[in-house]
């Protein structure tokens, strides 16, 4: 004969996860980002056209010019990102096929304010993937209102292909 107290028991357990489920607690988590670099967009007097979008990316259609794109990082409404909290950092990974050299500039700044503080990354030229990397006191003071953005200027035919924003931070998972 099954019990009456089981079916209660496994309602009371159900019930207690739905409502534990609904409280947030900060806390130290990793919590990461992936995107395709599809996701930016031209920027600084480039058109639609001087790229090609694909899922793995945005490339530089060019043979002989340069263009840049930008790109918004998105994140959670964390404190300030520092050691001191955990450890935040931002990856630009791409392609290129001609021998060229990459430069992306992350911009942080507050919302109500526009950017305030850019950090800058050359990639030396070569025909090999390139990695762009902002660590944590790049992002120093960048507060939970901060907006992030990154422009990379791109040689001829070089490809931004995704961007991972690595958190190992005190966490507030709740959207900007």
């Amino acid at each position: 004969m099954k019990s009456p107290y089981v079916g209660i028991t496994t309602l009371v357990a159900i019930a207690a996860g739905v409502l534990l489920s609904l409280v947030h607690v900060p806390g130290h988590a990793t919590d990461d980002k992936r995107w395709s670099g599809a996701l930016c967009t031209p920027y600084g007097g480039t058109k639609q056209e001087d790229y090609i979008i694909r899922g793995d990316g945005i490339q530089n259609a060019s043979t002989t010019a340069n263009k840049s794109v930008v790109c918004a990082i998105t994140k959670d409404a964390d404190e300030a990102y520092s050691d001191a909290n955990g450890h935040a950092a931002l990856f630009v990974y791409g392609t290129r096929t001609i021998k060229g050299s990459v430069q992306c500039v992350l911009n942080k700044g507050n919302a109500s304010f526009g950017p305030v503080v850019t950090v800058t990354r050359d990639i030396a030229s070569a025909t090999t993937d390139w990695t762009a990397t902002f660590d944590a006191a790049d992002f120093s003071g960048a507060g939970s209102t901060a907006t992030i953005t990154v422009v990379c200027r791109l040689p001829p035919r070089a490809k931004l292909a995704h961007i991972l924003w690595y958190e190992n931070n005190t966490t507030n998972t709740a959207p900007l």
